[in-house]
């Protein structure tokens, strides 16, 4: 109430003019080294700027021709200054406008038990700009990146000529969990109401088809001899595929073949 605020001794010397009354609804600081006033003199120290860890994590999972995969970053140990919440509240430029939570929690009577002091238009007083109402931790945990990919068989391809089909969906910036109250809380140190990293929803569908060789294939001399159909590993796009036992994983049959039809894997 008025009376309360008034009966008050400490001086708020942040008040400007030679009249230091204090009314109801006013911001009640406190005074740090007990001289009676409020001044520059009880600052206390609020936090740093610069995280103490950062980092991240992912993961994946493969079940068939279906794989999810999974990454997150974070950062701790912080603090940001919403400047751009605290310049609203004030309304320091006297047209702007006022937060919900200004709006809705602020003193607006006598008698009223408020987390947030009154509305005093175009004046900063009351909420100066080095108040700890708008130091907030920017502890985060963000879902940087998510995808979910599905290859179709490729016995099914073999038919129509093509080695693999992949179709995927991938998001980025999905979600923060925080309790920052800005809009961003990656970047550390004062926030004047910056615009976010945007969230981004991407699908794409990869064709990979086989392209056939035929003799003769430059830079070989001459077409080597043949082996067993006994000898020839599985692949994707036989039987276009030549056997060489020389080379018994898929990724070498595709580069590395010596026999008179080649396959190779792209386009």
């Amino acid at each position: 109430t008025d009376e309360e605020a008034q009966n008050d001794p400490i001086v708020n010397t942040l008040i400007p003019g030679n009249d230091k009354t204090k009314y109801g609804g006013y911001a009640k600081f406190r005074d740090v080294d007990g001289n009676g006033q409020i001044d520059s003199k009880d600052k206390v120290y609020l936090g740093n700027f610069y995280p103490t860890w950062n980092g991240g994590f992912t993961n994946s999972f493969s079940f068939r021709g279906l794989t999810f995969s999974v990454r997150f970053d974070y950062t701790l140990g912080h603090k940001i200054y919403n400047y751009a919440t605290r310049f609203m509240d004030n309304n320091s430029q006297g047209d702007g406008n006022l937060t919900k939570n200004m709006a809705k929690n602020s003193w607006k009577q006598q008698g009223d038990q408020a987390s947030m002091p009154c509305y005093i238009w175009n004046q900063a007083y009351n909420l100066p700009v080095n108040c700890n109402i708008y130091v907030e931790k920017g502890d985060f945990l963000c879902l940087r990146e998510m995808t979910l990919a599905y290859e179709l068989p490729r016995r099914l391809l073999r038919k129509i000529g093509l080695a693999g089909v992949r179709v995927h969906v991938t998001g980025n910036n999905l979600h923060y969990f925080t309790d920052f109250k800005g809009l961003n809380p990656e970047e550390g140190g004062q926030d004047n109401g910056r615009y976010p990293i945007p969230r981004n929803i991407i699908t794409g569908i990869s064709i990979t088809r086989c392209r056939l060789l035929r003799w003769p294939v430059k830079g070989m001399r001459k077409r080597p001899r043949p082996w067993p159909a006994a000898a020839r590993p599985a692949a994707a796009c036989w039987p276009a595929i030549p056997p060489n036992p020389k080379c018994p994983t898929k990724s070498s049959i595709l580069t590395k073949t010596r026999a008179g039809f080649g396959v190779l894997k792209g386009m």
